[in-house]
């Protein structure tokens, strides 16, 4: 049988840089954030930090500059809202990099 591709997720609670990397059981090329979130939030860390409800955070999913949204500088990566939890995520070399912000 052939065995379902995992994703690597990356991701940043608030205030923190050091990230928390999971395995999602979902191809990369259509793994969404709806497929990521219940990994998120079922983890004891989030637990503690009472992050059990969506709304009150906002996601960022970091992926590499295009020209129309090239902002110059050194860096070619941005971090973009994303607005719709049901659309494939952009990954870098694999690895989905989602940062999560508190939105209040």
């Amino acid at each position: 049988a052939a065995s379902i591709k995992k994703t690597r997720v990356a991701y940043f609670l608030p205030g923190s840089d050091t990230p928390f990397v999971i395995q999602v059981a979902v191809p990369p090329e259509s793994i969404t954030l709806n497929d990521v979130l219940p990994r998120l939030h079922t983890s004891s860390t989030n637990q503690r930090n009472n992050m059990n409800t969506n709304n009150e955070f906002d996601y960022f999913v970091k992926h590499r500059a295009t020209n129309e949204n090239w902002l110059g500088g050194d860096t070619q990566f941005i971090n973009e809202k994303i607005e719709d939890f049901d659309i494939p995520l952009p990954n870098i070399d694999g690895t989905v990099v989602i940062r999560i912000l508190n939105n209040n």
